[in-house]
C-alpha cells in the first residue's frame, strides 16, 4: 500500500480545531466525509478542513489504517 502524507496542525489557543491539510486523495476525503457533518467543515479559502476536536483522534486513527503517515506530533 502506498504511503501518503497528511499535515495535521492544532489551531486557537485551547485547540479549537484541527486542521487537515492534504493534496486531493479520493480515500483521504472519504475519511473525511465519513465524519458527521458537524463535526467537519471545508475552509474553501484555506483549502483545508477544519475538523472538530473531539473526532480529530478518530480520523487520525483511521488515515492510519488507510496507510496515510500523518505529520503534525501524531
Amino acid at each position: 500500500m502506498s504511503d501518503f502524507a497528511v499535515t495535521c496542525e492544532w489551531i486557537g489557543e485551547y485547540y479549537d480545531d484541527l486542521l487537515v491539510y492534504f493534496e486531493y486523495d479520493k480515500r483521504e476525503a472519504a475519511a473525511i466525509r465519513g465524519l458527521l457533518s458537524q463535526a467537519r467543515h471545508w475552509d474553501a479559502t484555506c483549502k483545508v478542513w477544519r475538523i472538530h476536536p473531539s473526532f480529530a483522534e478518530r480520523l487520525i486513527v483511521g488515515l492510519w489504517g488507510l496507510g496515510y503517515t500523518v505529520d503534525g506530533g501524531w
